[in-house]
């Protein structure tokens, strides 16, 4: 991604595409854009309120209507989850929930197998590579059709 304009495109098109259940954990060092991402998801979804880190609550939960919500967790300053082990493998099977996680390594064992990892590296100050990886029939249907929707605008921008 070459600037914050492409990460919004990005995080766009995987709200677009996206379906429930669903989860998806961010990985990438402090500053890496996150929290950015999840901003530009929720905003798509139709968030209007602001999306913040939940670093220091643990969690936020955004409603969507429809009964549907947008789960942000962020486990930056949690090395034992404890309870919330048990909130988030009952969040993680709520068929109206999008789970977003951040830090997740304290939480792994609760984590479902069918999740979407989306690894970001900031390649320069205003910069990043996203690397993902869908594990589940869903997930991979939805990052291919994200795939396709990429090549499409390629097709349409370079013609």
């Amino acid at each position: 991604m070459v600037n914050e304009s492409a990460t919004e495109r990005f995080a766009i098109l995987c709200a677009t595409y996206c379906v429930f259940p669903l989860m998806i954990e961010l990985v990438g060092d402090v500053g890496a854009g996150k929290t950015t991402f999840t901003r530009f998801f929720g905003r798509t979804l139709g968030i209007s309120e602001p999306i913040q880190s939940p670093t220091f609550t643990i969690n936020r939960t955004y409603e969507l209507g429809k009964n549907r919500q947008l789960v942000h967790y962020d486990f930056y300053r949690l090395h034992d989850a404890g309870i919330l082990h048990d909130e988030l493998r009952e969040v993680a099977a709520d068929a109206d929930s999008i789970v977003i996680i951040e830090w997740a390594s304290s939480v792994a064992a609760a984590l479902p197998k069918s999740r979407v990892i989306i690894e970001i590296s900031p390649t320069s100050e205003l910069s990043r590579h996203f690397e993902v990886t869908a594990n589940g029939d869903r997930e991979i249907a939805m990052f291919d059709a994200i795939a396709g929707s990429l090549e499409e605008d390629r097709h349409v921008s370079t013609t």
